[in-house]
């Protein structure tokens, strides 16, 4: 028998059962805010029962039935006790969902949507935040579809992965852009330091020393600092520490990948990607953001129905 039931909370859920003396061999419940439904299946059977007719019943008796005697029933301490009922199994009803698969679908889709949300950040250097919306969607359909239905636990679930792919595209879009600025950077920075080095290099006396270091040590836009006041140990300190460094670039001893490598390793690279992340969010992105994470999460607990 099909046992169809209507949740208090509107969930829609179907079950098979073979009815015992006129109820459920067990108890059942809501597979969305999990209330027993028992009671309600039990009225739904007895209607059910009372509405059929009784089939009539015809015995015919066999040769074989009438010259063999029926086998007495063993009872007594010996006796074996009856096999119990085998347990009914459990299938999944009308409007009930696959949670495992509903994830992965969610987990699939989100990828496939970050993907893509990445790809149109790097090619085209252009942050559109309706994309981060199809994300959303793309991952409630996603989550939906492979699921079977719909449930609150799989409307957090896409909301959770929907949120992963939108901030996570970002970021990566994010560490992209700091690479690519990174390397134009180290460009410029090696060719201005090679010049730099092999000026120093040039440098014999203590007065060339005084008049390089007050050429080099002011800050742009700022007066140029006279020769006289650099100091002895301000060039003795150049002479014993910076000056042998730039002699070994001058004249090859260092190449441009030792140069950035050196570099990048007093640069804090999470520090600067965090500023960038955060210089790329905006009112409008957050905006995307929710609507995205909402959608997702709209369509997995099967609000747009």
């Amino acid at each position: 028998m099909i046992v169809k039931i209507l949740c208090s909370c509107g969930t829609k859920y179907s079950f098979e059962v073979e009815p015992v003396n006129g109820r459920l061999p067990a108890p059942v419940n809501c597979p969305n805010c999990n209330v027993d439904g028992t009671e309600a299946a039990n009225e739904y059977v007895r209607q059910m029962l009372a509405a059929a007719p009784a089939p009539a019943v015809k015995v015919v008796p066999t040769p074989a039935a009438i010259s063999t005697p029926p086998s007495p029933t063993a009872t007594g301490p010996g006796a074996a006790p009856p096999a119990a009922p085998a347990p009914l199994a459990k299938k999944r009803g009308y409007g009930e969902p696959n949670i495992l698969m509903g994830t992965l679908g969610a987990v699939g889709a989100a990828l496939l949507g970050m993907l893509v949300w990445y790809l149109i950040i790097v090619s085209t250097n252009t942050e559109f935040g309706i994309i981060a919306w199809g994300v959303g969607g793309l991952t409630g359909l996603g989550c939906r579809l492979l699921g079977g239905g719909y449930s609150q636990k799989l409307g957090i679930i896409a909301g959770a992965c929907a949120f992963v792919a939108i901030v996570g595209g970002e970021y990566l879009a994010t560490r992209s852009a700091y690479n690519k600025f990174l390397d134009a950077m180290m460009d410029e920075a090696w060719e201005q330091h090679l010049a730099y080095a092999k000026e120093a290099d040039q440098l014999t006396t203590d007065d060339e020393i005084k008049a390089f270091l007050a050429k080099h040590g002011s800050e742009e836009g700022e007066p140029a600092i006279a020769p006289e006041t650099i100091t002895a140990d301000q060039v003795r300190e150049f002479r014993q520490e910076d000056l042998p460094e730039l002699k070994k670039i001058a004249r090859g001893g260092t190449s441009k990948a030792g140069f950035e490598r050196k570099v990048r390793e007093h640069l804090d690279a999470a520090e600067m990607q965090s500023l960038i992340l955060k210089d790329s969010f905006s009112l409008w992105t957050l905006l995307w953001l929710f609507l995205g994470v909402g959608t997702a999460y709209r369509l997995g607990v099967g609000a747009t129905e």
